[in-house]
């Protein structure tokens, strides 16, 4: 992919990428309504879409990802995607749909390397956030930092006695339960490695 995502979306985030410009148009020659979303990015059709997806807090992140790939066209993925970032960056997710959220920006591109991943600043910047010491009055959002550890980790366990290969096949209520508040912090990944991945690329954005 060519379009990056700084971790700072609100005020970095390219609004229209030359992924999105034409299936933009597209739709509105459909007769949809103009985009009503996050950042002016989704439609009102397509963000009842998502909602929907994330909402399904009983099904396997796996699933969850599979019904994002099939309700949403490639050419949409990064788009859609980062109206997500925006929405998790705003706390405008309840916890069981930020899990599924931050699995499926880390799924649409999870065969590139980290250097590629248009979404790795961000989701660093994420786990790094759910490590920090919580606001006073607020949980430790361990589950948040667990996923997103067990899937920017090579060789990563899942805690409990798993692997990080089941973490696919549970749902946000099941890894809420087993990484509740208290629970075993699994270790964070080499976020130095992971930024110097990505360096050189965004120097040349």
């Amino acid at each position: 992919p060519g379009t990056t995502a700084p971790p700072r979306l609100l005020s970095r985030l390219p609004r229209a990428s030359s992924r999105s410009a034409g299936s933009g148009s597209a739709e509105r020659r459909r007769g949809e309504a103009a985009p009503s979303a996050p950042g002016a990015m989704l439609s009102a059709k397509e963000t009842a879409a998502l909602i929907e997806i994330l909402a399904r807090s009983g099904d396997s992140l796996e699933a969850s990802s599979n019904a994002f790939m099939r309700a949403f066209v490639r050419s949409d993925h990064f788009r859609v995607a980062a109206a997500m970032c925006i929405m998790l960056e705003d706390d405008l997710m309840p916890a069981s749909h930020r899990l599924t959220a931050l699995y499926i920006i880390h799924d649409l591109y999870k065969n590139e390397s980290a250097a590629v991943h248009p979404f790795t600043p961000f989701l660093v910047a994420m786990v790094e956030a759910a490590a920090a010491p919580p606001p006073e009055g607020d949980e430790p959002r361990v589950a948040e930092r667990n996923l997103l550890s067990s899937l920017l980790s090579k060789g990563a366990t899942a805690g409990g006695g798993g692997s990080a290969a089941d973490v696919p096949k549970k749902s946000p209520s099941e890894l809420a339960a087993l990484w509740k508040a208290g629970a075993a912090e699994l270790p964070l990944p080499d976020l130095a490695a992971l930024r110097a991945s990505y360096a050189e690329r965004d120097a040349r954005v």
